[in-house]
């Protein structure tokens, strides 16, 4: 992602609870497939020079959340397990990054968003938005990451087709085993 060159950009979200009844249509982020007619994920952004507008997300299902990693020029967006990368000063450069987000976790250094994806895999994402590790087919099925302590995060993953759990431990700087 390119570096902050507006001088208005996101500063602040509150999701909402629905679409607003009235005031400027709501900018509609999506998959490559627009359904502006249909209600998302609901989010109004507030600019430094007071400005405000909403956000439509597109989702599918998964988690819903909005993350601010410090000194990041991107913020994240989880609508319904769809990721959204929103550059703060240029939203419209908006790229997407999959969908079937079950869990998400930033570490303790706010360091790194991890994401937890439907099907097993974990990806790791900067303060640039740019992928910092993957770990493909880490869990069977089910994958739920719990915390970070110390740069450790914990993680309860399913490990056969039987439905068994276990917790494991990986470095959140590597994704590597503990």
């Amino acid at each position: 992602m390119n570096g902050e060159s507006s001088t208005n950009r996101i500063v602040r979200w509150e999701v909402l609870q629905g679409l607003p009844s009235d005031g400027p249509l709501p900018k509609h982020f999506h998959f490559g497939h627009p359904t502006p007619w249909a209600e998302g994920f609901v989010v109004r952004f507030w600019n430094d020079d007071g400005s405000e507008w909403v956000g439509n997300f597109q989702g599918q299902w998964g988690v819903e959340s909005v993350f601010d990693l410090p000194e990041s020029t991107v913020l994240i967006v989880i609508a319904d397990g769809a990721c959204y990368f929103l550059p703060k000063s240029d939203p419209e450069r908006y790229t997407c990054h999959g969908h079937g987000v079950t869990s998400a976790l930033v570490d303790e250094e706010g360091t790194f968003l991890i994401l937890a994806y439907r099907g097993g895999d974990l990806v790791a994402y900067g303060r640039d938005g740019t992928r910092v590790w993957v770990r493909d087919s880490f869990a069977v099925v089910g994958i739920e990451l719990k915390s970070c302590t110390d740069g450790i995060v914990t993680v309860d993953i399913e490990y056969d087709y039987e439905g068994s759990w276990r917790t494991v431990q990986i470095r959140a700087e590597d994704g590597t085993d503990v």
